[in-house]
């Protein structure tokens, strides 16, 4: 599912609409044969989730945001139950994360920015707790930050944004 996936992004990249989409749908039912064997294998979920997300981004960036709505509240769904089923596991937390910040981005784009603060305030907590942990890791810190700006909290966003940039110097 996941090599599907990153075929997909690459011709989506090269502008091969159809076969981004045909390498979605395939991953995405791939990961539904999967689930329906066996509904609580944690991997099967995960893949289920990466597809929709990737379904949901191929919409969004073909500006169809009522359209991605739908995959990227079931790659959420998956990620909530995923990470109450392994709480301590970064990485399921981080996706956790990312789902929401998708589901936001599209309530925004699609014109509801009230439901998009909520999903963007779930992923901002998400995302302190996530840094905190590993606050030398970059990409944690990033992804803090855009979060932070994303919230309105515009002068914590630069104060990361500083600490990284004097980390690089």
């Amino acid at each position: 599912v996941g090599f599907q996936i990153k075929v997909g992004e690459i011709a989506f990249h090269s502008n091969d609409l159809e076969t981004c989409r045909a390498l979605y749908d395939r991953a995405l039912k791939r990961s539904q044969a999967a689930i329906q064997k066996n509904p609580n294998n944690a991997a099967a979920q995960r893949a289920m989730a990466l597809s929709c997300g990737a379904l949901g981004d191929f919409h969004l960036q073909l500006a169809e945001p009522t359209v991605a709505l739908p995959y990227y509240n079931q790659s959420r769904e998956l990620m909530v139950k995923l990470a109450a089923g392994d709480p301590d596991n970064a990485a399921t937390r981080r996706g956790l994360s990312f789902s929401h910040y998708r589901v936001a981005t599209a309530f925004l784009l699609a014109g509801d920015p009230v439901e998009a603060q909520k999903d963007y305030q779930t992923c901002l907590e998400l995302r302190n707790d996530i840094a905190a942990l590993d606050p030398r890791n970059a990409h944690k810190q990033i992804d803090l930050m855009i979060a932070l700006a994303r919230c309105g909290e515009h002068a914590e966003a630069a104060q990361v944004a500083s600490k990284l940039g004097s980390r690089a110097s």
